[in-house]
């Protein structure tokens, strides 16, 4: 997530959020509120659409393969907009396979690692196997059926993209020379990654050292520490 501010005629703006990502990108295009109004897209897609009135539904359609895990996930709210969302994944028949509503990570214990603005994981995330070849749609609207012109999102349909971050408790230290510190890190693992993470310093003061520095694998957090000598 980055944030920028825009200036025009010597005006400027309050500060945006905004995502860079990796995948392709496309936009939603209206109708598409029907399973028979569907947007056809192709897989892996980032789509950047809106919830644009009250009850208003976005479904995109899509093949899958059987045995096939697909991610959905929806970035509004980290964004500042108002989508409290709600998405589910539907058969060629129109029946549900999935669906969720406020995704809140429980991976790094109590940590809070959202925006600090905002005490409602209203962000969606799910993850799904696909139990045959054929026809599948993805569903996203409100959970309150509210809608609007600042009801935007950011959806990601893909494969499973394993990564990790990581946060420190304290966010920042300081060491005395010939002293140690603790501290610990928590990492925050995404799709399914499980593996271990080798921990370092970069740009660290000269004699600043790092002790134990590796999150086993399957584990959220380590303690460790830092020693000025």
């Amino acid at each position: 997530m980055r944030r920028a501010v825009l200036e025009r005629r010597g005006l400027v703006s309050n500060e945006a959020l905004y995502v860079v990502g990796s995948l392709p990108e496309a936009s939603e295009n209206e109708p598409n509120n029907e399973l028979g109004a569907a947007k056809p897209v192709q897989l892996p897609l980032t789509i950047n659409g809106r919830i644009g009135s009250a009850g208003d539904v976005d479904l995109y359609r899509f093949r899958g393969k059987r045995q096939e895990e697909l991610v959905v996930e929806v970035v509004a709210r980290t964004l500042r907009s108002p989508l409290d969302s709600l998405v589910r994944v539907l058969d060629a028949k129109g029946e549900v396979l999935a669906w969720n509503d406020d995704f809140a990570p429980r991976e790094a214990g109590f940590l809070y690692t959202g925006d600090g603005q905002f005490t409602h994981h209203a962000d969606s995330y799910l993850r799904v196997e696909f139990p045959r070849d054929g026809v599948y749609y993805v569903e996203i609207g409100d959970a309150r059926g509210h809608g609007g012109d600042a009801y935007a999102y950011r959806l990601r349909l893909s494969e499973p993209l394993p990564d990790f971050a990581l946060r420190v408790s304290p966010s920042s230290l300081g060491v005395p020379g010939g002293k140690t510190m603790p501290f610990t890190v928590y990492a925050m693992r995404r799709d399914g990654f499980s593996g271990a993470i080798e921990l370092g310093l970069r740009d660290a003061p000269e004699g600043m050292v790092l002790a134990g520095g590796v999150i086993p694998a399957g584990q959220n957090q380590v303690q460790i520490e830092t020693a000025h000598v």
